[in-house]
C-alpha cells in the first residue's frame, strides 16, 4: 500500500511539474509574439519619424539639382538631420549666390564684348560707304578694339581655368607702395 501511494505522489508530482512546463512555454511563446509585434510597430514608427525628413532632403536635393536654388529645408527637431539640413540650406545658399553671380558676369562680359564690337562695326560700315576714309588711324582704332576683344578672350579663358582648379595660387607679402610706384 505504501508502495502505491509513493507512486501515485510522483505521477501527481510529475503532472504537476509538466503542467507547469506547458504553461511557462505558452507564456513564454505568447511573451515573444507580443514583442516582435510591439517591436515591428515601435521599428516602423521610428524609422517613419526618421525616413519622413530624408524623404523631404530628397526631394528638395531635386528640385535643386533642377535649378530651384532658393530651395531650403525646414529644420528637424532630431539633431543629426537638424545637422544635414542645416548643411543643404547652407549649400542651397551657396548655389543661389554663385548663380547670381554668373548671372551677373554673363552680363557684364556681353557688355563688354558689345562695346569694341560696336565700335568695329560703325567703323567698317564707315569704310565701306565711303563715310570715313581708310586711314591708319581707322584702322589702328580697329586694331586697338579687337586686341581688347582678345585680352578679353585671355581673360575669360584665366577665369575659366582659375574655377576648373587648373591654376594654382601662389600667395606672397607684397609691397604695396612699390606697386603703386611702379605702375606711377
Amino acid at each position: 500500500l505504501q508502495t502505491d501511494s509513493v507512486s501515485d505522489g510522483a505521477t501527481e508530482d510529475d503532472e504537476i511539474e509538466q503542467a507547469f512546463q506547458e504553461g511557462l512555454d505558452r507564456a513564454l511563446l505568447i511573451g515573444l509574439l507580443v514583442s516582435v509585434v510591439i517591436a515591428t510597430l515601435l521599428a516602423a514608427v521610428v524609422s517613419s519619424r526618421i525616413m519622413q525628413p530624408i524623404a523631404g532632403l530628397r526631394s528638395a536635393a531635386r528640385r535643386l539639382a533642377g535649378g530651384h536654388y532658393d530651395e531650403r529645408i525646414p529644420l528637424p527637431a532630431d539633431p543629426e538631420l537638424s545637422e544635414l539640413a542645416e548643411d543643404f540650406n547652407e549649400l542651397a545658399a551657396t548655389l543661389q549666390e554663385t548663380e547670381v553671380r554668373r548671372m551677373q558676369l554673363i552680363s557684364e562680359v556681353a557688355h563688354e564684348l558689345r562695346t569694341p564690337l560696336t565700335t568695329i562695326q560703325g567703323y567698317m560700315e564707315g569704310l565701306i560707304d565711303g563715310v570715313l576714309e581708310p586711314s591708319e588711324e581707322a584702322y589702328a582704332s580697329v586694331a586697338d578694339e579687337a586686341s581688347r576683344l582678345q585680352r578679353l578672350a585671355a581673360d575669360l579663358s584665366v577665369l575659366s581655368r582659375i574655377e576648373e582648379g587648373a591654376i594654382a595660387f601662389e600667395f606672397e607679402t607684397v609691397d604695396l607702395s612699390a606697386v603703386a610706384e611702379k605702375v606711377a
